[in-house]
């Protein structure tokens, strides 16, 4: 996992880049090993692949244990990237009976462009905290909200 440019504290951010090494180390070192000992796990996997195969596999396991209402509250409070904060709005609303999200570029005028972005996954877990920072990139480089 990455840390997004969020504008989360300088503290909590080293925590989580502490957390972050850890995790690769962890992952890398179980890897070498077992592949020292029984070879790729599936074959032509790169030990690189392989790395981040394993940190998925942890992160997705460490996230499946909280019930999906937690997982999607705290995704929801994902905040606009940094860099991009001020440049653009966030609003919730209802359009025909279906809660969205809409972030708007400073300078965006009636009757200018609007993306409507639908992300997959069936959209039982994820949330558009969880594509926040894509959303917001769109909408700052487009022009459209």
């Amino acid at each position: 996992t990455m840390i997004a440019d969020h504008g989360v504290s300088g503290q909590a951010r080293t925590v989580a880049l502490i957390r972050q090494f850890f995790v690769l180390l962890v992952c890398s070192t179980v890897v070498l090993i077992r592949r020292a000992v029984h070879g790729p796990r599936i074959a032509g996997w790169t030990r690189r692949f392989e790395v981040l195969a394993a940190i998925l596999r942890y992160e997705s396991r460490r996230h499946s244990l909280k019930p999906p209402a937690q997982v999607r509250a705290s995704m929801l409070r994902a905040p606009i990237p940094r860099s991009l904060q001020g440049t653009l709005s966030r609003a919730r609303k209802e359009i025909a009976g279906c809660r969205v999200e809409v972030l708007t570029p400073n300078g965006w005028k009636a009757g200018g462009l609007t993306v409507l972005y639908l992300h997959g996954g069936g959209y039982a877990v994820c949330s558009p905290g969880t594509h926040r920072d894509t959303t917001s990139r769109l909408a700052a480089a487009s022009g459209a909200r």
